[in-house]
Parts: structure tokens; sequence; C-alpha cells
């Protein structure tokens, strides 16, 4: 496979957008089956204009830079990552890969390109929510583990780092409800900010 990541150019965006909604899919299906289709409804409305929208604005972003990932002329992928330079939070805001190339390494290159991005640019804990994807986290060097220093770390509600934990979490963490997970993981990042 010729692969080839290249910064988004906006003669991109309709294919970015095409294949994020193909990718997403799934995702939206299986929350639609968990919270019922009211509540669905509610929350989403039409998730793929909604999609599309929140896609179209991450593109447009200033502040946030994108990459696509390209094989035989066609863009089959995308990341887009932005600086939060006052506290050194750099944060991965979206991956998708277009499902007939997923499975093949390519959201694990576009990760390594906007995390060494991240780090390149100062950033000690990158923020990263993988979807439930934790196999890719720990093919870019990731384990689960808590938010710490120096780069590059990467915390995500399901807390993830590239380093080794300064110290061991409670037992049965996933035990533990999600919003405890995450009110967790954001208490471990004002600490590590703080400390600068």
């Amino acid at each position: 496979m010729d692969l080839r990541i290249r910064d988004y150019c906006p003669e991109d965006g309709e294919a970015v957008v095409e294949l994020s909604l193909r990718a997403w899919a799934p995702v939206f299906e299986s929350l639609e089956q968990v919270l019922g289709a009211e509540l669905f409804v509610r929350l989403h409305g039409n998730w793929r204009r909604y999609q599309a929208g929140a896609v179209g604005d991450t593109l447009a972003a200033n502040g946030t830079r994108v990459w696509v990932a390209e094989t035989q002329g066609a863009v089959v992928g995308f990341i887009a990552a932005q600086l939060g330079s006052e506290r050194r939070i750099g944060e991965i805001q979206m991956l998708a890969v277009d499902p007939d190339h997923q499975g093949r390494g390519l959201g694990t290159a576009l990760t390594g390109v906007a995390t060494a991005w991240l780090v390149s640019c100062g950033m000690e804990v990158a923020m990263v929510d993988t979807g439930g994807d934790e196999r890719m986290l720990r093919r870019v060097g990731c384990t689960r583990g808590r938010a710490i220093r120096p780069s590059p770390s990467v915390a995500t509600s399901r807390r993830y780092s590239s380093r080794r934990p300064e110290r061991d979490g409670p037992p049965s963490r996933a035990a533990r409800p999600r919003q405890s997970l995450i009110r967790e993981s954001l208490d471990e990042l004002k600490a590590v900010t703080a400390g600068r």
C-alpha cells in the first residue's frame, strides 16, 4: 500500500467529511441502541448532519492542525490536533479512517504524526479520546496509566499514558463508573498543570 501523510488542504474537505461519516456510523448506531431512539434523537438529531458540521468546524478552526492519509491519490483518513500552549496540554480532537482502509495501521500512523507534532511544540500532556480503540494507543507506545510529565503523556477518560505511572491507582479502576474516571482524569490534569 502506497501511503502518504500530508497536511490537510481545503480541497480535501468533502472527502474528509464523507470518510468520517462512514467511519463513525457504527459508533452512532451503537449509541442509538444504548440510548434508545428518542434520547438519541434529542442528543444528536440527524447525526450525519450534526457530525458533518462538527468535522467542518474542526477543519476550519484556527489553531488546529490537520493531516490526511492518502493512498493511490484518495484521502482515506485524517487527524486533527490542537495546542493548548498555556497549560502545555495538546489534544487530538478527531481521528477517522475510511472503513475500507481500517486495520492497516493508518490510524496508528496518523496518531504518530500528530503526537510527534504535539511533543515538538512543547506539549507535556496530550489528551486523546479513543472511542474505545485501546489497541491503537498501545501501538503508538501508550499504556493504561495516569497523566504524568514529561512529554509525551496521553490522558483520556480511559486513562492512557506513554510512560509508567508515578504511582499506582486504586484497585479495580475498570469497575468504576465512566463519570468517576473522567472526574479523576480531570483532577490529575489539574494537578499536573498546577505543578508548572
